[in-house]
């Protein structure tokens, strides 16, 4: 199973209200987020906060908490990486080297640093749409993928 950390929810959030993730085989894949990337979504008053939330609700996206241990660890890396990044990346930078995840982010710098810096696999947003459009299960889904690419 690939399991994939979010640092941005937009991508997910299109894909959700889009309905394309319920034609998906679940056990090839799960999304997850930190608890500081979710909440920062919740104070951002991002339009997209709503659907976050049915999405965790849904069980579409799993919430991860940072222990304490973690959120020193995240602490220690957002001084390391002073000015570029808020805690909340540094936060998906300490679980996903923890749990073997790959990040996902929309973030150019992020994924730089990512793969150089701390050897998490990064990707962009076609990497995500790409292993969802190979995972989906509907045959007319399927054979719309390039308008599905463009759409997302």
């Amino acid at each position: 199973m690939n399991k994939i950390l979010l640092t941005e929810v937009d991508l997910a959030a299109r894909l959700f209200q889009f309905g394309i993730l319920r034609h998906i085989e679940s056990s090839e894949f799960g999304l997850y987020m930190t608890d500081l990337c979710y909440y920062a979504k919740n104070f951002d008053n991002s339009k997209n906060f709503d659907c976050l939330k049915e999405m965790v609700n849904n069980g579409v996206i799993k919430i991860i908490e940072l222990n304490e241990p973690q959120m020193e660890r995240s602490g220690k890396l957002y001084r390391r990486f002073y000015p570029k990044f808020l805690l909340k990346t540094v936060s998906a930078f300490v679980i996903a080297t923890e749990g073997n995840f790959s990040l996902i982010s929309e973030d150019e710098l992020v994924r730089s640093v990512a793969i150089k810096d701390l050897g998490i696999p990064s990707y962009g947003k076609q990497w995500l749409v790409d292993l969802i459009i190979n995972n989906i299960k509907d045959e007319t889904i399927v054979a719309n993928a390039g308008l599905l690419r463009l759409v997302i």
